[in-house]
């Protein structure tokens, strides 16, 4: 009789054991992969908040520094028409009644060489009626005027304020915002000069027909 030990292999796992197993371990698996992709989007969008903040702050102090004048620096004014050089800083102003005489002799004896030194390097010229509007060089907005030549005279550059109540109230009022220079002629012909903060001429409307003005 054989009194020694017999050892017997274990049993393989069963089938179902073994898919349990792997099983529990993909999940732990997803469950690792899930809390990284999260803790790095949480991540992310902290570093994009941060760097939103400082943006938005940035933006904010230029805003400020444009809307809030330093002290010591009152009546100045920046304007790109004011040199054809760039950005020139000039007092900020209306325009002088040496100026408004001026023009108003330029239109009343068609002599629009008057007005040159009066205009910016650029202006927007308008003449309702011809479907012509746009920045021009200050040279081809003084050749623009001799438009007034057809105006009859006496011209009127004292126009009422009930006249310029309706003007202002429909569709071309922007025309006759102020400061402004606005003439009428016998026949109907206006011309309105605009100013930019230099007191420079920077719009001139120009129409034969001031019905246009009340539409």
């Amino acid at each position: 009789m054989n009194d020694h030990p017999v050892y017997l292999p274990a049993p393989p796992p069963n089938r179902s054991q073994v898919l349990s197993r792997m099983v529990a371990l993909l999940v732990l698996v997803g469950l690792v992969l899930l809390v990284v992709f999260f803790a790095y989007q949480f991540t992310t969008v902290s570093s994009q908040n941060a760097q939103l903040k400082t943006a938005n702050a940035a933006l904010q102090k230029k805003v400020n520094d444009l809307t809030q004048q330093p002290a010591g620096q009152t009546g100045t004014t920046s304007n790109a028409n004011s040199s054809s050089f760039g950005a020139k800083t000039c007092t900020a102003t209306t325009p002088s009644q040496s100026e408004q005489d001026d023009l108003v002799a330029a239109v009343e004896n068609q002599n629009y060489a008057l007005a040159k030194k009066y205009m910016a390097d650029s202006v927007n010229v308008v003449i309702a009626g011809q479907e012509k509007g746009g920045q021009e060089p200050q040279a081809q907005a003084l050749t623009d005027l001799k438009f007034l030549d057809q105006g009859g005279a006496p011209w009127n550059f004292d126009i009422s304020g009930d006249t310029l109540g309706i003007w202002r109230s429909h569709s071309l009022k922007a025309y006759f915002a102020a400061p402004l220079v606005v003439g009428a002629s016998a026949d109907g012909v206006v011309v309105s000069f605009q100013f930019d903060t230099c007191a420079k001429v920077s719009t001139i409307f120009m129409t034969g027909d001031s019905t246009y003005l009340s539409q």
